[in-house]
């Protein structure tokens, strides 16, 4: 951040009840000195100063928690929900905080509050895969089918596919879980999602019992995975 805190604006005609919460979380001093963006400080506009600051130092906290600590992330999260529950962008980073601490249904409440706020279709995947884990895979396949999955970008595309795939397991439908997959952009070696998608591929083969195809393709996705999102190395066995 570029230090001091985000200016949110006047406040007459805002709410501005002093909201103190009951076990809300500290705000870590990492991100005290962040300042939020200008877009998230227009959505948070309604709000009071104050209240709208500590939510945004909320979210703040929320993202920088995310991959270290999900379950800190998440209380942050739903600390943020509870003072800018009308806020799209608020609820999205609720969602994802909760989805990465596998609260599942608070991130389904989350991100449907988000979608139905914003309109913004991004989350669909990640929604999806919420369904997923709270053991809806039915839903998860059925939200492909949605009308917003055709206004995903092509990582966006993918992440559905990688997730019907899943729900398709889930419902032991191998077959129908490699044919989502099989698709022209599992020869893609630079995307982010490329490894991911080619050892979700293999995954897929060799849960449908074609050993030899799914060896092909953890080897494929390990080539290229070089952050190691995935345990392709381990799943290639040794002749």
């Amino acid at each position: 951040g570029r230090g001091g805190s985000a200016r949110f604006g006047k406040d007459e005609q805002r709410d501005d009840r002093r909201i103190e919460l009951k076990n809300e979380p500290v705000i870590p001093e990492e991100v005290l000195n962040e300042t939020v963006d200008p877009d998230l400080a227009r959505e948070m506009s309604s709000l009071s100063k104050e209240n709208a600051e500590r939510a945004a130092q909320h979210l703040l906290a929320a993202a920088f928690f995310v991959d270290t600590d999900p379950r800190r992330a998440h209380l942050h999260g739903v600390a943020a929900s509870a003072r800018a529950g009308r806020v799209g962008r608020v609820r999205e980073v609720a969602g994802y905080a909760a989805y990465h601490a596998r609260e599942f249904e608070i991130a389904v409440r989350e991100l449907r509050a988000a979608n139905r706020i914003s309109g913004d279709g991004s989350m669909w995947p990640v929604l999806a895969d919420s369904e997923r884990g709270i053991g809806r895979p039915q839903k998860a396949i059925d939200m492909a089918k949605d009308p917003q999955v055709k206004l995903l970008d092509i990582d966006g595309q993918i992440e559905m596919k990688i997730v019907v795939a899943g729900a398709r397991r889930d419902l032991k439908q191998t077959e129908a879980a490699v044919a989502t997959l099989k698709c022209a952009e599992l020869e893609n070696e630079t995307a982010s999602w490329a490894p991911r998608l080619r050892y979700a591929y293999a995954d897929a083969l060799e849960a449908n019992g074609d050993h030899k195809n799914a060896q092909k393709w953890f080897v494929k996705s390990a080539e290229i995975d070089i952050n190691q999102e995935t345990d392709a190395n381990e799943r290639i066995k040794s002749n």
